[in-house]
């Protein structure tokens, strides 16, 4: 009995908790329909709500504490998960449905959570997870309640994501199968800003006549009117968008949109030619209008005006103000391109009077690209073209550009083939393999990046090759060096292009020691000339039958070379030529020394290596040489 007693006040007290944290969220539900009824926001819940919703969280906190496992956990779970929604906490309300999902996946309420789930991540941004939820409950329950609401929201979605088409379909089919559905009117406003989006402006001024017929909210009215008469400016019905301004001056103080109404009577100007009026409305324009909505819009327009009058300083300072609106801009990507084209207009115009000839032509080339592709100006594009392509002082990448540039301007500005034929002539005979040449060519099938790729591609394999052959040179050099080919690789600098090596002219002082040996050699021979031979002492060299060696090598008396005297050397080499301190040194060697010696290595950048094989003693003897005379050495890549 006690334990029963026990048992049934513990239940008790379970199910009194729950009843308290439910009667606390139906409290707060009711306050917020009341609030739909009378149209006010309910998006923000009231101080007495948000104290109702967060007793009921509280309550089910205290009930998962305090019993878990309870036959109530699905409906706590979900009680939690739709108070926190109302609370705006959406990263909380998602946590609480997901617990829901993962333990109780055929809970009752399942439709609601699902839907409930789609809102929470489209309000954090997520548009992409939030269709996956409203995907799922079409999917699951294809005859929902809350149908109305998933075509609603698959409309927000694709709005947030600026994917204009799906907007459009999602509230077209929203609005169709719910005329009458909660805010059919704020969905009908973001279905004709997508059509506007879409540049499609005669449907969305249909669609904004239909609410300003039938939407009983007069903010929502006023809304409609203003984007109407945007549109009608586009489609050209000027008197009509007057009409539509005059009466919007009246409401625009009440919603402190007067700024927004001044921009769309200077845009109407100006669509009609007046771009000074435009731009003098837009220009004196009273400080309390300028809202933060408004500033942003107004220096793009001002912009643009400044653009057509040929004011570019001012443009570029209004378009760079404007920038700053980010997404408040029709086009804020077109405005930034159009900024960027000012400013190298500008900046080559600067730079043209102090630039020599080559810098000269690249600089009226950015100007005639500006003029053409940014300002729309093909007559004055067509001039610098025409000059660049003359001038002998543009270089290759500058001449072909202006040449196809004249080319384009004739043959899609002017419709002139002939004179398009002309400039397609001259860019084929001065710069065949230029992608302008292969552009102007093919036409429109011409792929040209891979054009460029197929070029790109074929500059490395040269490169390659080159670089194989420089790196095939240096080892064969660096292999002589060390006599084993192949060894002893290390790091050098490869140059890809060959080159004469640089010969300088010997010293005067070397020449005129050179003339004096030269002449006491003659003297020395034509007085042995004029000795008698029984006076003098005829070396055993003489006397001794000679065996005759290899060019350079020293001739000795064979067989008795250990006594034999080196005879003195009396040939003249280069390096007779070079002062005394740049000689190379060369190994010390003996009269009795026959054997060769060893390869004379030295780095890369001296004159070592060549010395080697001609070097001449400080005597003026010449070092033995090798049986075997080495194989010429071949030219290093380093070498200047």
């Amino acid at each position: 009995m006690i334990v029963a007693a026990l048992l049934a006040a513990g239940g008790c007290a379970r199910y009194n908790t729950f009843y308290n944290a439910e009667t606390a969220f139906e409290e707060a539900e009711r306050a917020r329909e009341e609030a739909i009824r009378e149209g006010t926001d309910v998006e923000a819940a009231s101080r007495a709500q948000r104290q109702k919703y967060m007793l009921a969280v509280e309550k089910s906190k205290k009930l998962l504490r305090n019993y878990p496992g309870h036959g109530l956990t699905d409906d706590t779970l979900f009680l939690m998960g739709k108070s926190y929604q109302r609370l705006a906490s959406y990263r909380e309300s998602i946590r609480r449905l997901d617990q829901l999902f993962v333990n109780f996946p055929s809970n009752e309420f399942m439709e609601e959570a699902l839907f409930l789930q789609a809102v929470n991540y489209l309000m954090l941004g997520n548009a992409s997870r939030s269709q996956e939820y409203l995907t799922r409950l079409e999917t699951q329950y294809p005859e929902s309640r809350f149908q109305s609401e998933a075509l609603r929201a698959s409309g927000d979605n694709a709005f947030a994501l600026e994917d204009w088409e799906d907007a459009v379909s999602a509230y077209s089919l929203f609005l169709e199968r719910f005329p009458e559905a909660e805010d059919w009117d704020d969905s009908s406003l973001r279905l004709a800003e997508a059509l506007w989006e879409l540049e499609r402006y005669e449907e969305a001024a249909e669609v904004l006549t239909d609410v300003q017929e039938r939407s009983t909210l007069a903010d929502r009215v006023f809304r409609a009117r203003l984007l109407e008469a945007r549109c009608r400016v586009r489609t050209g019905e000027h008197e009509r968008v007057e009409r539509i301004v005059a009466d919007l001056k009246n409401e625009a103080q009440i919603y402190d949109l007067l700024g927004d109404v001044t921009l769309v009577e200077a845009e109407n100007l100006m669509a009609q030619g007046d771009i000074d009026g435009g731009l003098a409305m837009l220009e004196s324009m009273p400080e309390d209008q300028l809202t933060r909505d408004v500033k942003p819009v107004r220096a793009d327009l001002m912009g643009y005006a400044y653009l057509e009058k040929g004011e570019l300083e001012e443009a570029r300072e209004s378009f760079q103000q404007a920038i700053g609106g980010g997404d408040l801009l029709e086009d804020i990507d077109g405005t930034r391109l159009i900024l960027e084209t000012v400013k190298d207009y500008l900046a080559a115009e600067g730079q043209l009077p102090d630039a020599d000839p080559p810098r000269a032509a690249n600089l009226r080339l950015i100007k005639a690209n500006s003029l053409l592709f940014g300002f729309d100006r093909p007559r004055e594009a067509l001039d610098l073209y025409a000059s660049v392509a003359a001038d002998t002082a543009a270089d290759s990448t500058v001449a072909p550009r202006a040449l196809y540039g004249a080319l384009l301007v004739h043959e899609q500005w002017f419709d002139q083939p002939d004179s398009a034929a002309i400039y397609r002539d001259r860019l084929q005979q001065r710069y065949p393999e230029s992608a302008q040449a292969y552009r102007a060519r093919e036409g429109a099938s011409a792929d040209l990046l891979a054009f460029l790729l197929e070029r790109k591609e074929a500059e490395l394999e040269l490169a390659r090759t080159d670089s194989s052959l420089a790196a095939e040179m240096g080892l064969a050099a660096d292999g002589e060096r060390r006599g084993t080919l192949g060894t002893g690789l290390r790091r050098r600098k490869v140059f890809l292009k060959r080159r004469d090596n640089i010969v300088y002219p010997p010293p005067e002082a070397a020449l005129l020691a050179l003339e004096e040996r030269r002449a006491a050699e003659a003297a020395a021979r034509a007085a042995a000339d004029t000795t008698g031979i029984g006076d003098l002492a005829v070396p055993a060299a003489a006397a001794a039958p000679v065996s005759a060696g290899p060019a350079g090598a020293s001739a000795s008396p064979d067989p008795s070379p250990e006594t034999a005297p080196v005879e003195p050397a009396t040939g003249i080499t280069e390096f007779d030529l070079l002062p005394e301190h740049l000689r190379p040194a060369p190994p010390e060697t003996t009269a009795t020394d026959t054997t060769p010696p060893e390869p004379v290595t030295s780095p890369p950048d001296s004159l070592g290596a060549a010395a080697a094989d001609s070097a001449v003693t400080a005597e003026g003897e010449a070092p033995p040489r090798a049986t075997e005379e080495p194989e010429k050495k071949k030219s290093r890549s380093w070498d200047l």
